[in-house]
């Protein structure tokens, strides 16, 4: 019997032991193996050994960000030097892929402009909506002919920082600026949600989970307590709960740096399943006159993933929607599947349907290959996707029309997951308060495969 996973938000249980495999140098020592039995990384080099012409060291086998998807990929890079200096990738150029380099290389030349100032004792990469690559596979080298990247540091003097936002069962690492621990008589605190983070040990050093070893420094619940002012910067690591109820998945979490009982700064980010969730997505909407009556259309994007270790040969996906879409009217116009790429409807190989209160599509012909985290598989041959569009008739820029479906499912194999993330196209409004909107797209400029005549 096959066993197929789609990537779960809630689990059992936290493992909170097992290792984040993107810390690809800790405390000095390079990543050079990975233990299959144990999955661990193997640190047992220092990273000196793979520095060449003074300050360059190269990250082999990381697949460099392409975009498949409209969300945008990264390879973003966490460095905290030794003096307590740091780098963040996760603030430059956002909404870019970052780094641009070369898509079919295979390594990264990581030229540190501060390394000789201060060696570096710890380095993260974060893989952003292309999945971590293989851990089995991904280490650190000397290779002189890789795409060279050059690094810094950062200065940031004001405000609390994270190398990326709360993934479940990931590491997560706060930067506190030397700044903002200035409490004369006084005792920091930083409170954090508990069932949302747990400090996690990767430092070496009597606390573990802080880069500098602070005397009298107290955890207790959700308080890491005494913190006294750094020569550079603060580092506190955590480690995001697998078992996180459903509910939490999208919704923000906060960390407080207070000074006795004040609230010295604050930072805000997002829960996130994993960045690279099975998602449905409102991409765009606009208006059409159809049989001389306005009406409004709206295009999702549906997609999905084979996240178990056995070959998936038929997906069903089903999604109920409120009865204001008429799911009479889809459009299946583009879809994708292991690999295979085809438009409208093909009935030997993908079909779209109504079935009662519900609009399906099944696959039929192809497979998705099992995406194993140690080995090197193709992302493409384990993902699949539709694009298609429905007729409403109420209007979707009142943001009390709700656009995402009610029930949603998809059945691999017979094995019926749910999906674990949707995305709804509100934004701020442009004074920055958070009061949220819809805004209408031009036909001509909304994703579809055959654009109307007038659009050509």
């Amino acid at each position: 019997m096959k066993k197929i996973f789609l990537i779960i938000l809630y689990f059992t249980c936290d493992i909170l032991s097992s290792q984040d495999h993107q810390w690809l140098i800790k405390n000095g020592y390079a990543k050079t193996g990975f233990n299959e039995q144990t999955q661990t990384n193997n640190y047992v080099t220092p990273l000196s050994n793979f520095i060449f012409n003074g300050n360059i060291f190269s990250i082999d086998s990381v697949k460099h960000p392409i975009q498949v998807i409209s969300l945008v990929p990264r390879n973003d890079f966490f460095v905290i030097y030794r003096d307590g200096n740091y780098f963040n990738s996760r603030y430059m150029n956002k909404g870019s892929i970052y780094p641009l380099a070369p898509q079919n290389s295979t390594s990264y030349a990581i030229k540190s402009t501060y390394y000789q100032t201060s060696p570096i004792d710890y380095f993260y990469l974060t893989n952003i909506y292309e999945e971590d690559d293989p851990p089995s596979s991904i280490k650190i080298g000397n290779n002189a002919t890789a795409t060279q990247i050059e690094i810094g540091t950062t200065n940031n003097q004001n405000s609390l920082e994270l190398n990326h936002d709360f993934v479940a069962g990931k590491d997560v690492t706060l930067v506190v600026p030397k700044s903002l621990v200035n409490c004369p008589g006084g005792v920091s605190t930083l409170s954090f949600d508990s069932s949302v983070l747990t400090p996690n040990p990767i430092f070496e050093n009597n606390s573990r989970y802080s880069f500098n070893e602070i005397t009298g420094l107290n955890l207790v619940g959700n308080q890491i307590i005494g913190i006294t002012s750094p020569i550079n910067h603060h580092f506190f690591n955590f480690k995001v709960r697998d078992s996180l109820p459903l509910n939490l998945i999208g919704q923000p979490s906060e960390i407080k740096l207070f000074c006795n009982t004040t609230v010295v700064a604050f930072l805000k980010d997002t829960i996130r399943s994993g960045h690279d969730p099975n998602y449905i997505k409102v991409l765009c909407f606009y208006k059409k006159r159809v049989k001389g009556k306005n009406k409004f259309v709206v295009v999702y994007r549906v997609v999905f993933m084979n996240e178990g270790n056995g070959i998936v040969d038929s997906v069903k996906v089903r999604l109920k929607f409120p009865s204001h879409i008429n799911i009479d009217s889809a459009d299946a116009f583009h879809y994708f599947y292991g690999g295979r790429r085809g438009y409208r409807k093909h009935i030997d190989s993908f079909v779209s349907r109504v079935d009662g209160d519900y609009l399906e599509f099944q696959f039929k012909e192809g497979f998705l290959k099992p995406s194993i985290k140690n080995s090197n598989t193709n992302n493409l041959y384990t993902k699949g996707g539709i694009e298609f569009r429905v007729l409403l008739d109420q209007n979707p820029e009142n943001l009390k029309v709700k656009l995402l479906p009610d029930i949603s499912e998809i059945r691999f194999d017979r094995v019926s997951q749910d999906f674990n993330f949707y995305y709804d196209p509100k934004v701020k409004c442009s004074n920055g308060k958070f009061k949220k909107r819809r805004i209408f797209m031009n036909e001509c400029d909304c994703p579809t495969s055959v654009k109307p005549i007038e659009c050509k």
